[in-house]
């Protein structure tokens, strides 16, 4: 008798430096063994990118780790990082609670740069490694499948100019 092993594909390592639009899926709260508290943060790579190519659909996580003098507070630098991914009116935002923070970044979209971490204790695994801005914006049911960024330009005014036929090369 023989068996014949194909190479899974569903979970292997994607490539340090691969760069992937992804959604926040949820954000969870959670605590290790040891009771170091942390949020969980779920990123599915999203399927109507067409860059994103063979990882559609795959899940990334980034650890929030709560601060080791604090432990009500999570690293504001991690924080910082994900929020300004997104757009918001003024030169700051202001979260009254780390629940605010959740459900500003639940289901925001995101291009997230993935690192490969290695460690004695754990299998080697995918983090998210830096965050920036999407210049990709979510499809709408029965809207056209092409993936081109929303594009805008701001002048020197400070007014939007839209972007016509006339002014693509081809």
């Amino acid at each position: 008798m023989s068996y014949q092993i194909e190479k899974s594909s569903g979970f292997d390592l994607i490539p340090a430096g691969t760069e992937l639009e992804c959604r926040v899926e949820k954000m969870v709260f959670k605590a290790t063994k040891t009771d170091r508290k942390y949020i969980n943060v779920e990123l599915r790579v999203r399927d109507d990118v067409e860059s994103n190519k063979e990882y559609k659909n795959r899940v990334l996580f980034k650890a929030i780790w709560s601060l080791k003098e604090d432990s009500t507070r999570y690293n504001p630098v991690d924080i910082s990082n994900l929020v300004n991914t997104q757009e918001y009116e003024g030169k700051e935002k202001l979260f009254n609670t780390i629940e605010d923070v959740i459900n500003f970044l639940t289901g925001a979209n995101m291009r997230v740069r993935v690192d490969v971490e290695e460690s004695d204790q754990y299998p080697t695994k995918n983090v998210c490694k830096y965050f920036f801005k999407t210049s990709f914006a979510p499809k709408k049911v029965g809207e056209n499948k092409t993936d081109q960024p929303v594009v805008s330009e701001k002048t020197n005014d400070s007014m939007e100019s839209a972007v016509t036929d006339d002014d693509l090369p081809f």
